[in-house]
């Protein structure tokens, strides 16, 4: 969560853009989600781009670095999400999908209080969908 919250406070219009790019291309994908092995894939790249992006633009390092780490995990766990719980998966994606639109807008607008929010909320989103 913080570090939506800095990234809100120190992206560049650039960065900003980029990061509602890569959340419009994941909702898009969600949205016509069905089930395949490939679109899983690449929604998993779109969904590690989205928070690394975030990482990377928050302007801390430290934060940065935890970040990475943290993604090269969920990387396989998104993959193993996919293959345990297939036939939900379509509305966990959508639930994401939504959430990164949200994040980005609150990124864009340099809310940083709405983005750390949505982004504890994001989070939550995802510990219920794996559990």
């Amino acid at each position: 969560p913080e570090a939506a919250s800095l990234c809100a406070q120190h992206a560049d219009d650039e960065q900003k853009s980029d990061l509602s790019d890569i959340a419009r291309n994941y909702y898009e994908l969600a949205c016509s989600y069905s089930g395949i092995e490939s679109e899983q894939i690449e929604l998993t790249k779109l969904d590690n781009e989205f928070h690394q992006a975030i990482s990377r633009y928050c302007g801390n390092s430290f934060l940065r670095m935890i970040i990475q780490i943290t993604e090269a995990s969920s990387e396989e766990l998104n993959m193993r999400n996919f293959y345990e719980k297939a036939a939900g998966a379509g509305e966990d994606k959508k639930q994401f999908a939504s959430d990164h639109l949200k994040l980005a807008k609150a990124i864009s607008k340099g809310d940083a209080d709405s983005a750390r929010k949505l982004m504890e909320e994001h989070l939550t989103s995802i510990r219920e969908a794996i559990s």
